[in-house]
């Protein structure tokens, strides 16, 4: 008989973690799991193959229960602790994000749970770090790869090396968490040192800030509007780089992205990516501490960023090494087959 999963994980196709619900509910599909959608967290359209799992009959008992949501929202109702025989808590969660006040709730939510999943070290020892008695390990987020990894009839993009200009580009909104501003800041060092540089910014509703950026940086350009994953793809592979410097990400989808394209990776040495950007794919930079809007977090550092920049522009074997050993270990270690494996190997451990 096959395993009962059911997944209380939000499933909206224009949303972020909508696309986890989704991702993950097709890998469990191809392993032949028996997959069932909390209602609640579903938000139509969806593609044919998840949306056939709503007509299914959503009856207990379920072998596995996985809550995929806010910390602070994991708290199982009686009706849930009854209906599965184990429930796994996912989520991430720095510790530094929440106020001190919250971490009774969450370590209250967690007491009927068989084990806590974070998304890497930082959010264990923050789970940890409430006097849970549930144990807490690590998982990481997936993604699918296929629409970015290269094949037979679309092998890696040859981009050019050692072209005089060095191309970067971030996809993402133009927010202080984001932090574009500090690539920019950055950028403008090596602009002014004679380095010919352009940067991609590709954002969904880039409002009136972009115009200013634009007259401010010359080597920038925003790119607009919804783009389909082929635009996006033909995007990641015409630049070398790809610039993350955010103060906090989960898995940061949009450098699992083009680094499967083959572009270098710079991140924040903070966030979710932590977990699966190895030194011989990407660059992380360090900061300070900052706080904003009552979150304190990490700011990556200008100067620091400057110099991982500068790094590969004059390293550029480097960073097509980089690139090349991106596109080939992400869709691997990082799929949602990967995950569903995983999850499978969990349940059976107990």
């Amino acid at each position: 008989m096959s395993l009962r999963v059911k997944l209380s994980i939000p499933v909206a196709p224009r949303d972020g973690y909508g696309s986890d619900g989704i991702g993950l509910a097709q890998a469990f599909l191809r392993q032949g799991i028996d997959v069932y959608l909390d209602p609640a967290y579903v938000q139509p359209p969806l593609p044919q193959d998840v949306a056939a799992l709503l007509t299914k009959d959503f009856n207990p008992p379920y072998d596995i229960h996985i809550k995929h949501v806010n910390p602070v929202a994991l708290k199982l109702t009686e009706q849930e602790k009854q209906e599965s025989y184990k429930s796994l808590a996912w989520s991430m969660w720095e510790q530094s994000s929440f106020s001190e006040d919250r971490a009774p709730k969450v370590k209250d939510a967690l007491e009927d749970y068989l084990k806590v999943l974070a998304y890497d070290d930082i959010s264990k020892e923050a789970f940890e770090s409430t006097g849970t008695t549930t144990p807490v390990s690590i998982l990481q987020g997936g993604y699918d790869p296929r629409p970015w990894a290269p094949t037979e009839h679309r092998p890696l993009a040859q981009r050019d090396w050692h072209s005089e200009e060095f191309v970067f580009v971030m996809a993402g909104s133009i927010t202080p968490r984001k932090d574009p501003y500090v690539a920019l800041k950055a950028l403008s060092k090596l602009y002014d040192e004679g380095y010919k540089v352009k940067f991609y910014i590709k954002t969904l509703i880039p409002g009136s800030v972009p115009h200013l950026l634009t007259k401010s940086y010359p080597f920038l350009r925003i790119v607009e509007g919804a783009w389909t994953q082929e635009q996006m793809r033909t995007l990641y592979e015409s630049a070398h780089c790809y610039l993350g410097p955010s103060w906090g990400e989960g898995k940061n989808l949009p450098a699992l992205e083009a680094g499967t394209t083959g572009t270098a990776l710079i991140l924040s040495d903070c966030g979710g990516h932590r977990g699966w950007a190895r030194p011989e794919i990407a660059t992380l930079v360090g900061g300070q501490t900052v706080t904003y809007d009552g979150e304190t977090s990490l700011r990556v550092d200008v100067d620091l960023l400057a110099d991982a920049c500068r790094d590969l522009i004059e390293n550029r074997n480097k960073a097509r090494q980089m690139g090349e050993m991106a596109s080939q270990i992400l869709p691997y270690t990082m799929s949602w087959d990967r995950v569903a494996e995983d999850l499978l190997l969990i349940h059976a451990r107990g």
